[in-house]
C-alpha cells in the first residue's frame, strides 16, 4: 500500500469515525488494524463535547485545566436558546457555575460526569476553557528603554489616582506576593478580584505583569483577575473592573484558545464596552509572529476513497501535504478555523462546514495528531496540541485538511500558537498571528522588542521580535452573522514595548546573567504601555481611550527590521508586524499635556452588558446581597440613573455615558 494510499485510508477512517485526541494511531496493511482504528475512534464526530474534553475522560489525562486535588474541569457549554433553563440541568449533573455571558455558561464539573452533558436538551457544544497567555528589589529594563524613568521625575508624575487592572493566568498560585510587597515590588495594597480557580499549572505571570505596571507608574492603585476560569467569568470580569471597581486602564496577555478569528467574540464585545465607557485596553498582541497559513479551501478529491482534501500546491499540482518542521522538545497549539459565523456569538445557523485537520509523521504511515470535531451548526474551529518528543531531533512532519462535509469554505486559516520561528516548511502564506481581542480597533494592541534592541541600550532603530505577532487579519462577520461587504482590517499591533525584561520571580532564565529571571514575549511588552497611559491619564484626565491611543501612536519611534534570521526591513512609518513602533513615554507625555481631548461616545442605550455571576463567591460577595445588588441595577437601569464616566460610576440621568 503506497503511503498516499495509507494516508487516506487513515483520513477516512477518522472522517467515518471522528478521533478523539489520541497519542498515536499506525496503519498496517492489516483488515484486522483497520478494524479496531474503527472500533476505536467511534462515535467522536456524534459528540457535542470537544475532543480535548473527551481525552480527559477517555484516557484520565491531567491536563494543566484539571484540578488534581477535586477531578474538576473548567468547561464553557454553548446554550443553543436558554442559557438559564440550561444551567438549571447543568447543576442537576454537577456542574458548580461561575458565570453567564450570551450563550456561554462557564463553569467547573466533575470530569467522571462530562459524558453526562451530551444529552441534554438545549446544549449546543462544550468546549475546554483554556487560555494561552504572551508571556521593587528589580526594576524593568523597560523603563529605561520607554524613557518612562526620565519622564516620571520631569514631569511629576507616578500614576496616582489611577487604577489598573491585570488580567492574566494567576497571581499567587505560587506564593511570594507578600515578598514582593515587602520589597516593594508591588504597592502595599492589591486588590484581589478572583485569583485563577486551580492552581496546577499556574505560574503567577499576572504577577509579574503587576510588577511592571508598578515601576512604570509606581503611584497607580492595581487590581488583579485570573482569565483562566471560564470565558463567561473573563468576560463578565473586564465589565466589572469597570463597573464595580472602577478601572482607568485595563491589561492583560490572554488569549482564549477558542477565540474568533473572523468574528468579534465575547471577550472582545466586553473590551470594547470598557472602552467606550472610558477604560483605556491594552492587550499583548501574542507570540504567534508569522506562523500561520491562510487561504482559500482548493478542493482536491479521490473518487476511490470518497475523501474531500485541501490542495496545498499553488503551481496547478496536486499536494495534500504540508511540511512543518519541529525541534524536538517542541510543542505547539494549533487552531484552525474557517470563513462561518460561530454559533457561540451569534446563535444560528453556526458552521456550514466541517472541517478536519491532521498531523502526520513524514511518511504516511502514522497520524500523530487530529481534530475531528462536527462543526456543521456549531463553531467553525479545530484546535489540536503536538509535542514532539526529546531525543528525536528535529523531525518533519505533514498537515493534512480535510472537509467532512457541508459546504466548501472560501478561506480558511490555521495559527501556530505560541511557537519558534519558521515552523512552517512549505507553502508558507506568513499570514496574521493576531486574533480575538487583539484585533479589535478600540484597544491599544503591543508587541514586543527585547529592550536590550532598543536605542537606549545601543541598537537604533529598534528591533522588533520575530514571535511578537502581525497584524492584517479581517473581521467578515459582524456579531449578528452577516457577511460584511467590505471586510475590516485594523491597524495592528499599534505600538510595540520592551520585553525581556527583570521580575523578582518569572521566567526560566537569566538571559542578561544579573541575577533575576527575564520575562519575554509580548507579555511583558503590554504592561508597560499600560503603565505609560496612567502616567498619560494623571497628567490630563480628561484624555479619552482614543486620546491615549492616538498619543501613543503619533510619538513613538519607527521600527524598520525584524530581528529574525532574515533580519527582513519594514516599511517606514505603520506596518503590521511593529506598528507605529516604540513607545516612547517621555514624548508622549510632553504632547499629552496640551492635547485636546476627544468628545466621549454616545453611551445612552444604558446597556451595561451581561455582569450576572453566578456564583456569587466568586466575583461577587454574598448571595442575597447580590441577588438584591443585580434587582436595584436594573431598576436603575429601567430608569436611566445608571452610568459609567471616564474615571466613575455615578448616578445620572439618561444620555450620558453607561457600559
Amino acid at each position: 500500500m503506497n503511503n498516499k494510499l495509507n494516508a487516506f485510508l487513515v483520513i477516512a477512517m477518522a472522517a467515518l469515525c471522528g478521533w478523539a485526541l489520541f497519542s498515536e494511531i499506525v496503519v498496517a496493511d492489516d483488515v484486522n488494524a483497520v478494524a479496531l482504528i474503527r472500533q476505536k475512534t467511534l462515535t467522536d464526530k456524534q459528540s457535542k463535547i470537544r475532543h480535548e474534553l473527551l481525552s480527559l475522560t477517555n484516557h484520565a489525562e491531567r491536563q494543566s485545566s484539571l484540578s488534581e486535588a477535586n477531578h474538576l474541569v473548567i468547561i464553557d457549554v454553548i446554550a443553543k436558546s436558554d442559557p438559564q433553563a440550561l444551567l438549571t440541568l447543568l447543576i442537576q449533573h454537577g456542574m458548580k457555575p461561575l458565570a453567564v455571558n450570551g450563550r456561554i455558561i462557564s463553569g467547573q464539573i466533575p470530569v467522571q460526569r462530562l459524558d453526562e452533558l451530551d444529552a441534554l436538551e438545549g446544549l449546543n457544544e462544550v468546549k475546554l476553557s483554556k487560555i494561552i497567555t504572551s508571556q521593587g528589589s528589580v526594576t524593568t529594563q523597560g523603563d529605561i528603554a520607554t524613557e518612562s524613568s526620565v519622564a516620571r521625575p520631569a514631569f511629576g508624575v507616578d500614576g496616582s489616582g489611577i487604577t489598573v487592572g491585570v488580567i492574566s493566568d494567576s497571581y499567587n498560585c505560587l506564593g511570594g506576593a507578600a515578598q514582593d510587597q515587602s520589597t516593594q515590588d508591588l504597592p502595599p495594597q492589591v486588590t484581589i478580584m478572583a485569583d485563577a480557580l486551580d492552581c496546577s499549572g499556574r505560574t503567577d505571570e499576572g504577577r509579574a505583569l503587576m510588577q511592571i505596571v508598578h515601576d512604570i507608574a509606581p503611584g497607580a492603585k492595581l487590581l488583579f483577575h485570573s482569565g483562566e476560569n471560564g470565558t463567561a467569568t473573563t468576560a463578565n470580569a473586564i465589565l466589572k473592573m469597570v463597573s464595580d471597581y472602577k478601572a482607568d486602564i485595563i491589561v492583560d496577555d490572554f488569549k482564549a484558545i477558542s477565540a474568533n478569528f473572523f468574528q468579534e467574540d465575547a471577550v472582545t464585545q466586553a473590551t470594547q464596552k470598557a472602552v467606550k465607557a472610558g477604560v483605556v485596553y491594552v492587550t499583548a498582541a501574542g507570540n504567534e509572529g508569522r506562523n500561520a497559513y491562510q487561504s482559500t479551501y482548493h478542493e482536491y478529491t479521490d473518487k476511490v476513497l470518497k475523501l474531500n482534501a485541501h490542495n496545498f500546491a499553488t503551481d496547478g499540482s496536486t499536494d495534500i501535504y504540508q511540511r512543518i518542521i519541529v525541534p524536538e522538545g517542541v510543542g505547539f497549539n494549533l487552531m484552525l478555523q474557517w470563513d462561518s459565523p460561530a454559533y457561540t456569538i451569534s446563535g444560528s445557523p453556526g458552521s456550514q462546514s466541517d472541517l478536519d485537520i491532521f498531523i502526520f509523521n513524514k511518511n504516511h504511515t502514522r497520524i500523530l495528531a487530529a481534530s475531528t470535531f462536527d462543526n456543521i451548526g456549531k463553531d467553525p474551529i479545530e484546535d489540536l496540541y503536538f509535542f514532539n518528543d526529546v531525543g528525536s531531533g528535529e523531525t518533519e512532519f505533514d498537515i493534512v485538511i480535510t472537509k467532512a462535509s457541508g459546504a466548501l469554505p472560501q478561506l480558511m486559516k490555521y495559527i501556530i500558537l505560541n511557537s519558534i520561528d519558521g515552523i512552517i516548511g512549505e507553502y508558507a502564506t506568513n499570514s496574521s498571528g493576531i486574533f480575538g481581542h487583539a484585533d479589535s480597533a478600540s484597544i491599544i494592541t503591543v508587541g514586543a522588542s527585547n529592550y536590550m534592541n532598543t536605542p537606549k541600550y545601543g541598537q537604533f532603530p529598534a528591533l522588533v521580535e520575530y514571535y511578537s505577532s502581525a497584524g492584517g487579519s479581517s473581521i467578515l462577520f459582524d456579531i449578528n452573522g452577516n457577511r460584511l461587504s467590505t471586510p475590516i482590517t485594523n491597524h495592528k499591533p499599534d505600538i510595540t514595548a520592551p520585553d525581556d525584561v527583570d521580575t523578582t520571580f518569572f521566567g526560566n532564565q537569566d538571559t542578561d546573567n544579573n541575577g533575576f529571571p527575564n520575562i519575554a514575549g509580548t507579555s511583558a511588552a503590554a504592561p508597560h504601555v499600560a503603565g505609560i497611559a496612567a502616567l498619560l491619564l494623571q497628567v490630563k484626565p480628561t484624555l479619552q481611550p482614543v486620546d491615549i491611543k492616538n498619543i501613543l501612536n503619533e510619538t513613538a519611534i519607527d521600527i524598520t527590521q525584524i530581528n529574525n534570521k532574515a533580519k527582513n526591513t519594514l516599511p517606514t512609518g505603520f506596518d503590521f508586524d511593529s506598528g507605529y513602533g516604540l513607545v516612547n513615554a517621555e514624548a508622549a507625555i510632553n504632547l499629552a499635556k496640551n492635547y485636546q481631548p476627544s468628545i466621549p461616545p454616545d453611551n445612552s442605550d444604558g446597556n451595561m452588558g451581561d455582569i450576572t455571576v453566578n456564583n456569587p463567591n466568586q466575583l461577587g460577595g454574598g448571595g442575597a446581597f447580590d441577588l438584591f445588588y443585580i434587582v436595584a441595577l436594573f431598576v436603575l437601569l429601567a430608569n436611566g440613573y445608571f452610568r459609567a464616566g471616564n474615571k466613575h460610576m455615578e448616578l445620572f440621568p439618561k444620555n450620558k455615558h453607561n457600559l
